[in-house]
């Protein structure tokens, strides 16, 4: 019986994931990028260990973050140029992808600079618990959008996720409530939605280009808009060390230009919703870095949020 009930959940979730936008593709090919996006999502978990280590203003370490990854960006539209025709580059940019990259270039802006000031002002555990609706947004809008109807699967991976992520935050470490919590928890949710319209963006732009060219115009809009933000918020955008700089040029390179670009690639062929429910595995990479870094030792109840995002990655897993 179970199996029966599990075997028709794979099948729900494998037919819903096949929406007439996705890019068709064969079970090998939507495997071997669902690994990738695994790859991506540990990839991107690492940054905020990485944010803690910087030391940098929060808006001014988004800035960096996307100008050490635009070089990595550059090689890899190059590298894709080189296996197309003979096209300009002009002919090849559609309206519809730059300015779909410019919007997932704003929306990961607003989302990084919010997350940071959110994290200053509320706690941990609402933070988490409030960025991480993102799915929720990107899987109703991607139903409409893209036609991408949510099955049985991919709600239960959806609840799982949620719950995984909520239970990974309660390490106890704050035990009162700011004054600011209010504000803190607004931010969180303007940061969620901040983070669902860069997936969003970013799955409607895949539908016109390839992946290195729509990393760099989204990685440089969202720079330019983070350079403003760092302006207006009167920080400075110079990190204080040479330290600083290293941390910063690995989160670039390593959390964006790797991280963000293997999900970009990814959501050709698994679709945003997938791709929102895969990428709260990061949350579990967080915790195993503030354990490994920061001897902040996860409790039981961080492990078995731990084991329920594990779970919820599994029921994505293409069949």
């Amino acid at each position: 019986m179970v199996r029966r009930w599990a075997s028709k959940a794979h099948c729900c979730m494998t037919s819903a994931s096949t929406s007439p936008l996705i890019e068709t593709a064969s079970r090998e090919r939507r495997l071997r990028d669902f690994f990738l996006l695994l790859m991506g999502a540990t990839a991107i978990g690492n940054s905020s260990v990485l944010v803690r280590l910087a030391e940098t203003d929060p808006a001014a370490t988004a800035f960096w973050r996307m100008a050490f990854a635009l070089p990595v960006f550059v090689v890899w539209a190059a590298l894709e140029r080189r296996g197309t025709a003979s096209e300009s580059l002009k002919a090849s940019l559609d309206p519809r992808l730059v300015w779909a990259c410019i919007a997932a270039g704003l929306s990961f802006a607003v989302d990084m600079t919010l997350s940071n000031i959110a994290l200053g002002l509320t706690t941990m555990t609402s933070f988490i618990i409030l960025v991480h609706l993102a799915p929720v947004v990107v899987v109703a809008v991607a139903w409409v959008w893209f036609r991408e109807r949510p099955s049985l699967g991919i709600i239960m991976a959806l609840g799982l996720a949620i719950a995984g992520a909520a239970l990974l935050v309660q390490s106890g470490r704050v035990s009162a409530t700011p004054r600011n919590a209010m504000l803190g928890d607004m931010a969180s949710v303007a940061a969620a939605f901040g983070y669902a319209g860069f997936i969003l963006a970013t799955r409607r732009a895949r539908l016109f280009g390839s992946t290195g060219l729509i990393s760099l115009i989204t990685a440089l809009s969202c720079a330019v808009f983070c350079l403003i933000f760092s302006f207006l918020m009167g920080e400075s955008p110079w990190p204080p060390s040479a330290y600083s700089y290293l941390m910063l040029a690995i989160m670039g390179v390593v959390c964006h230009a790797f991280g963000q670009g293997l999900s970009a690639y990814s959501m050709g062929s698994l679709g945003a919703s997938v791709t929102s429910i895969v990428l709260v595995y990061g949350v579990a990479v967080t915790v195993a870095g503030g354990w490994l870094f920061f001897g902040e030792v996860p409790n039981l109840l961080q492990v078995a949020g731990g084991v329920l995002v594990l779970a919820a990655v599994i029921l994505c897993r293409p069949r």
